[in-house]
């Protein structure tokens, strides 16, 4: 899964990157004391990283220099791994991810529906165990990424239809009608979803399928090794788009 690779050997800066969107919302009057418990270093040491975490734009600094009052920066970031078991999509969106992330109505409801669309799929349709989401927030754009540990989405449709080569999985994706659970899904969550993001991306068996938001085209790659087992959906779109669901 990619989450194993992304997660592998992090620096103690990287560390506190990570949680530190949540860590700010829990922590806004002591984050100072928090980070120096949980480190185990020196409040000393502990400042230098809080003003490192404040100059890359993690945390805002208001109130007064004594007694400080942090809050999230313009950059974000949420991560989450979940046991597929008895996840709702739409409780963890609501409650792990909405709350942390300032995005406009529109933005807000095409992320949402991109969200709950590739969290449900992984839920129904992978056969896998666990789904990792990561959401990131900056100047521009808000970008994420579902990722389960199933057998790999065009896999899945090849053996549903008996394909000959996954590669005509894709077609069948991009046409957005087919589903393997008919009586449950329409089949077009994932062609809606690759078409209110800016960039919307699947990889899983060793193929990728690429949408981008002024290409008329879906784009089809083959990355031989590229991929552990499971499926991967990326989807990007900027903080100032105006589409709407």
């Amino acid at each position: 899964m990619v989450y194993n690779k992304a997660m592998a050997k992090p620096s103690r800066y990287t560390e506190l990157v990570r949680t530190v969107t949540k860590d700010v919302a829990l922590h806004p009057r002591d984050l100072t004391r928090y980070y120096t418990e949980k480190l185990g270093i020196s409040r000393v040491a502990t400042n230098r990283y809080i003003r490192k975490l404040e100059n890359d734009g993690w945390i805002a600094r208001s109130g007064p220099s004594t007694h400080p009052v942090f809050s999230p920066g313009y950059r974000r970031t949420i991560s989450q791994l979940y046991l597929l078991n008895k996840l709702e999509e739409h409780e963890a969106w609501q409650k792990d991810f909405r709350p942390h992330f300032t995005l406009s109505p529109n933005v807000t409801n095409i992320v949402s529906i991109g969200f709950t669309e590739m969290v449900n799929n992984a839920i129904d349709h992978s056969s896998g165990k666990s789904v990792f989401v990561w959401m990131k927030q900056d100047e521009q754009h808000l970008s994420f990424f579902v990722s389960d540990d199933g057998i790999g989405i065009f896999q899945k449709i090849t053996q549903a239809l008996n394909l000959p080569d996954m590669r005509q999985a894709l077609f069948e994706l991009s046409k957005g009608k087919f589903t393997t659970d008919p009586d449950n899904h329409s089949g077009e969550g994932v062609f809606f979803s690759s078409r209110m993001f800016d960039r919307f991306s699947i990889y899983a068996n060793d193929l990728t399928f690429d949408h981008f938001y002024q290409d008329p085209h879906d784009w089809i790659k083959e990355e031989n090794g590229g991929f552990d087992d499971g499926t991967t959906v990326y989807m990007k779109i900027e903080l100032t788009s105006s589409r709407t669901a």
